[in-house]
């Protein structure tokens, strides 16, 4: 009775006597009242109980589910649906795990898992940890930990499943293996060295140490305290033993940042530069450093100070004017600079781009400035002109200038050189006056020649003439020869004169535009005799029209002469190729000829006045007649249509190629 009441509470209790009082009249009426009212008392508890169950079941932080033992899906709490992005777990009830997992390819992979834990948990109920990750549909990944268990109601087992969402701890393992891996792979694979120093031991040091100073791993790591100096070169190891004591110390006033000499197991010297500073490791100071092998760096400081020394003895030497400007200002001049512009050294050291610009005339320096600030002049580009500069001995002189981008002192900065031209200059102008001497000489000369060879030719022609029948072959032959001479005497004073009036600057060639073509064609008509007496083949690869501009007389000329000079030196039973091209904004006509060939040198020559390859008595069947000077006018010719004429040849007996080009003109 005592464990009886203590199950009621007190309003009960007195609510039951009460009852009893008034209510009840037997036996039997106290046991039936007394079994329902245990009865209700009992269903009320599991109600409660199951409330309570309820309540922890769908407000639990974790994922609740709950398989039967065929594995169908009879229970899962809200929980769940935060690893779900799809679906939603109320809609899965009912179905089987491996129907559940086989909504998304990559969660297949489960089923087996699933298998295997049923199969244990069913036979051994004990409780099971596993890991595993879930594949969404929509493309995330959720990685759960499961603590599974059994349990049994009214004869019916049931598998517990409590997943707790390990994503974030998962991705943070992830980052964190990886960036593990990335300082393991720095430290084994820096190009940095990585020493760690405590007790004058090495605790740490990675392999480019061991690379750097040809020791082993294991002979490092039985050194002797202090021994780690040995690699130190001596003049150097006191500082170096100083400061590594200072920072083992943890004291402040040491020098994180210096170089020194370093000595191999081999003997060999190597140049390190040391970042050092003290830190606490295993809870004491220690001395941490990086230290770089700068050999090579301080053997290309070493070649570039002899650079530097070549250099400065070259300028200072030099009769050339070298300046280097940086942000508009004079960073370097050698003396010569300020000789040539006749200034003192002291004054000129600290000019700018403005006091420079004073001396060149205002129409020049308009010209300079818009080239030197163009978009496109960048490192490596070059300008260079001349000019006249006033000097600081008030007068004019002729400079050569040549402006560059370079890199100074790891910037850009503008070279600028001076080479004085003022005697070429002079030099060139009294030349002009010469050749124009030259050229009124040769004019008055083969005017004088004109005259006497006029009578030579008129009188030996009168007396062919008049006297034919009374002149013996003799004589007649010899008036003959007289007159082949003269003829020949005649063609080379014009010949003569052309080339004069050529070299002047004065002559101007009314041009017109006409078919290139058809010029060509009409002079291979006229020496089709010469062609045809030396039984050459002629091949054409023509265009049916090109248009150019040119003096109709003048062109005719250079063809001509291009095309005689292939009949001429090109043995009997030849062949001459004449072929047009289209050549960007030129046409180039090309005569190729199956001749005497040219050698290198020959090719240099063959277009200067009397240019002429002598090749008489060698053994050619070749005609040798000549001025020497008809490819000379055919240059200046050309030149003065604005194109380019030239040859090229393999050598002797492989023929060669003549060519000329003319601009082309747009036909309208």
């Amino acid at each position: 009775m005592t464990q009886f009441n203590e199950m009621l509470t007190k309003s009960e209790i007195e609510r039951i006597q009460k009852y009893i009082e008034t209510k009840i009249n037997s036996k039997e009426d106290l046991f039936t009242f007394i079994e329902e009212f245990i009865k209700n008392k009992l269903e009320d508890k599991r109600s409660e109980s199951e409330e309570k169950y309820k309540h922890l079941f769908e407000n639990a932080p974790l994922t609740i589910i709950l398989f039967n033992s065929e594995g169908i899906l009879v229970d899962v709490n809200k929980e769940a649906n935060s690893l779900m992005s799809r679906h939603n777990f109320q809609d899965l009830l009912g179905l089987h795990y491996k129907e559940i997992w086989s909504f998304n390819e990559k969660n297949k992979q489960l089923i087996g898992i699933y298998d295997t834990f049923f199969d244990k948990l069913l036979k051994n109920h004990n409780p099971v940890d596993i890991e595993f990750p879930i594949y969404q549909s929509l493309g995330g990944l959720k990685w759960v930990h499961a603590y599974t268990s059994t349990f049994s109601i009214e004869n019916k087992k049931y598998i517990q499943f409590l997943l707790r969402d390990i994503t974030n701890l998962k991705e943070s393992e992830a980052k964190l293996k990886e960036s593990s891996e990335i300082i393991e792979s720095i430290r084994q694979q820096s190009f940095i060295s990585i020493v760690i120093i405590q007790d004058n031991l090495f605790k740490y040091f990675n392999d480019k140490y061991l690379n750097v100073v040809g020791y082993s791993r294991e002979e490092v790591e039985n050194w002797e305290p202090g021994e780690f100096l040995k690699i130190i070169y001596p003049d150097d190891r006191e500082f170096v033993k100083t400061q590594a004591l200072k920072k083992q110390k943890g004291n402040n006033d040491v020098i994180e940042n210096y170089q020194f000499r370093g000595i191999k197991k081999s003997g060999k010297i190597f140049w390190a530069e040391i970042f050092s500073k003290s830190i606490i490791y295993n809870g004491r100071p220690a001395d941490f450093v990086l230290f770089l092998d700068i050999t090579e760096r301080k053997q290309f400081e070493k070649q570039l100070m002899k650079s530097e020394l070549k250099f400065r003895t070259i300028a200072e030497q030099t009769s050339i004017g070298i300046a280097i400007f940086k942000d508009r200002k004079i960073e370097y001049l050698n003396e010569a600079y300020a000789r040539i512009l006749g200034y003192p050294f002291h004054e000129v050291k600290d000019w700018t781009y403005k006091n420079l610009g004073k001396l060149i005339p205002t129409k020049d320096l308009i010209k300079i400035k818009k080239n030197i600030h163009l978009p496109n002049f960048q490192y490596n580009d070059t300008i260079r002109y001349v000019k006249k500069f006033e000097t600081g001995m008030q007068t004019t002189k002729w400079l050569e200038t040549t402006l560059k981008v370079i890199e100074y002192e790891k910037e850009n900065a503008i070279l600028l050189t001076l080479i004085d031209l003022t005697e070429k200059k002079e030099a060139e102008l009294e030349l002009k006056k010469l050749n124009a001497l030259k050229s009124e000489f040769i004019k008055r000369i083969s005017h004088e020649l004109k005259t006497p060879l006029v009578s030579i030719m008129g009188f030996s022609n009168l007396l062919i003439d008049l006297y034919n029948k009374k002149l013996d072959e003799d004589v007649i032959s010899i008036i003959n020869e007289i007159k082949k001479g003269s003829k020949r005497l005649q063609h080379l004073i014009e010949d003569i004169l052309k080339a004069s009036e050529l070299e002047s600057e004065e002559i101007k060639f009314k041009k017109i535009k006409q078919n290139l073509i058809t010029l060509i064609k009409y002079v291979l008509e006229e020496l089709r005799g010469a062609l045809e007496s030396r039984k050459h083949i002629v091949k054409l690869d023509l265009h049916e029209k090109l248009i150019a501009k040119y003096h109709p007389n003048q062109m005719r000329e250079v063809i001509e002469n291009l095309i005689i000079n292939a009949i001429k030196y090109t043995p009997t039973g030849g062949e001459i190729s004449i072929r047009s091209e289209k050549k960007n904004n030129f046409i180039k006509i090309s005569i190729q000829d199956t001749g005497i060939g040219l050698t290198e040198q020959e090719q240099k020559s063959i277009f200067k006045e009397f240019g002429k390859i002598e090749k008489y008595g060698q053994g050619y069947d070749i005609e040798t007649e000549g001025s020497g000077l008809g490819l000379f006018i055919s240059k200046k010719i050309v030149e003065h249509h604005g194109g380019e004429i030239g040859v090229l040849s393999k050598g002797k007996n492989e023929g060669s190629t003549f060519y000329f080009t003319l601009p082309k003109t747009i036909e309208k």
